[in-house]
C-alpha cells in the first residue's frame, strides 16, 4: 500500500495518535511534520508491512514530539512555556534605569590588556563566529579553542563586573 492511500485511510487514527502524544500542544504541527518526513522517505515507508506501519508512525511521531533535536521541537516548541503568562510590557520602550552592556569598543578596549594570544583567538573566534572555524584556520584543536576563548570570556566579565 502507497504512503498516501495509508494516509487517507488512516487520518482518524493519526490524528487520534498525535492528540494522546501530544496533550495539551497543538497536534496539526506535529502530524504536518511527520507526514512531510515520511512523504520525504516514501520508499522506505513503502518498504515497511502493512500491520508494523501504524506503529512506525506512533514511533516517529512520538520521537519528534519529544526530541529536542527534531524539526518539529524547533518549529514549534523551542522556546515554548505554557505555564508562563504572556507578558504585556514586551511592547513599551525601555526605561532609562536599564543596564548598560558593553559595546565592541568596549571590549577591544579590555581586549588590549590581554596577551596578544588570548586577544587574536578571541577576535578570530568573534570574526568567523564558531569555534570549529577557527580550530580549522589556526590548526589548534577545538577542546584547547574553546578553553581559551573561555578563559577571555571570564577575564572579560569580571573587567566589566568591576568597571560597574
Amino acid at each position: 500500500m502507497d504512503i498516501r492511500q495509508w494516509i487517507e485511510l488512516n487520518q482518524k487514527l493519526l490524528i487520534e495518535l498525535t492528540r494522546n502524544i501530544t496533550k495539551k500542544y497543538n497536534n496539526d504541527d506535529l502530524i504536518q511534520s511527520v507526514m512531510e518526513q515520511l512523504l520525504k522517505q516514501e520508499d522506505k515507508f513503502n518498504l515497511i508491512p502493512d500491520e508494523k506501519k501504524k506503529y512506525f508512525v506512533i514511533r516517529v511521531l512520538s520521537n519528534n514530539f519529544n526530541s529536542k533535536t527534531s524539526r518539529y521541537h524547533y518549529e514549534n516548541r523551542k522556546g515554548f512555556n505554557e505555564t508562563l503568562p504572556l507578558d504585556d510590557d514586551i511592547y513599551n520602550t525601555p526605561q532609562e534605569d536599564e543596564p548598560e552592556y558593553p559595546t565592541i569598543d568596549c571590549v577591544h578596549k579590555q581586549l588590549d590588556g590581554m596577551t596578544w594570544f588570548e586577544r587574536d583567538i578571541f577576535l578570530l573566534w568573534m570574526e568567523l563566529g564558531s569555534l570549529k572555524a577557527v580550530s580549522r584556520k589556526t590548526k589548534i584543536p577545538h577542546n584547547s579553542v574553546g578553553r581559551y576563548i573561555k578563559k577571555v570570556k571570564i577575564k572579560l566579565n569580571k573587567q566589566w563586573n568591576n568597571q560597574f
